[in-house]
């Protein structure tokens, strides 16, 4: 009898996810650091010069420093005008991968993850790490205390006399307890349900720190179910893929094998027989079948 398909062949969907988080974080790092050290030498420059590019926001603040132009003031001011323009133009190239990385994130999380996308405050860069956590700790997903606990969110006692409480948990994987605690702070701004329970809340004796612990706890409790079936869904859709190809192959082989047991006497007869077998099928495995087609008859072709 056959056992159903685990969660562990869920690997392979948070495996591109994972590889374009990592390309994102080490890009967004880059463009935080081409921009501070924008502004830093922005500080020390002429007043002239920071008068007309320094502005609150990076994007205007870049655009200024890229249509400086190259005025012969000296060497202090074409290296200082230089600089500034090398390092807006890298922020701009890093932004444009930004926006290819993030385009390709959002179709994969829609395939793997739509139910997580569904709820209120879940986005793509959430839903990818709740996914990557999820998919590389499949024996942690037992309950949802388990799952809370994988992602730090599980209270600990922090009790003490008379005094009942709960502190905040630092271990756990950082990552989805970073997209956590977005997810709740996207409630809290935006969610009527959210807000109602952060107003009652404090009149309960909760600090704002509590409270945001509870927001998550809360979350993982919603999520859980949802990453379960995305988690299900993906592992029947594996294994789909992976009876498909077994049974492509197979076919390719008698294809291969009812081609060499053939003789024509020219091409063209070859053709008009079995074209299907001449011109359209091409294996997966290889060029193998080109070296049968050959063996056809070689004298004649």
């Amino acid at each position: 009898m056959m056992r159903p398909p685990s969660p562990r062949l869920r690997t392979d969907w948070p495996r591109p996810v994972r590889s374009l988080g990592v390309a994102r974080r080490s890009a967004v790092k880059a463009q935080t650091q081409a921009v501070n050290q924008l502004r830093s030498l922005l500080v020390s420059a002429p007043s002239f010069i920071r008068d007309i590019v320094l502005k609150a926001k990076a994007a205007q603040c870049v655009a200024a420093c890229a249509a400086l132009l190259s005025d012969d003031e000296g060497p202090v001011l074409a290296s200082l005008k230089m600089t500034l323009r090398l390092l807006a133009k890298r922020w701009t190239a890093l932004h444009e991968e930004l926006r290819e990385l993030d385009k390709q994130l959002s179709r994969l999380t829609k395939l793997a993850a739509p139910r997580l996308l569904a709820r209120f405050g879940v986005g793509p860069q959430t839903a990818a790490t709740l996914l990557v956590t999820a998919g590389d700790n499949p024996t942690r997903l037992r309950s949802e205390a388990a799952l809370a606990a994988l992602c730090g969110v599980s209270p600990i006692s922090a009790s003490s006399g008379k005094v009942s409480r709960h502190r905040l948990n630092r271990g756990g994987q950082r990552q989805a307890n970073n997209a956590l605690w977005t997810i709740a702070m996207a409630r809290m701004r935006s969610d009527p349900r959210t807000r109602d329970y952060v107003a009652r809340r404090p009149a309960q004796g909760l600090s704002k720190k509590e409270i945001h612990r509870c927001l998550k706890r809360y979350i993982v409790r919603e999520l859980y179910p949802l990453i379960l079936a995305d988690l299900k869904d993906s592992a029947l859709f594996a294994c789909h893929r992976s009876v498909n190809a077994c049974g492509e192959s197979l076919f390719g082989s008698l294809k291969v094998e009812r081609l060499q047991g053939q003789r024509f006497e020219t091409r063209r007869h070859a053709k008009d027989e079995c074209p299907d077998l001449i011109l359209s099928y091409t294996p997966i495995g290889g060029n193998h079948l080109s070296n049968k087609r050959d063996e056809i008859n070689t004298k004649s072709l």
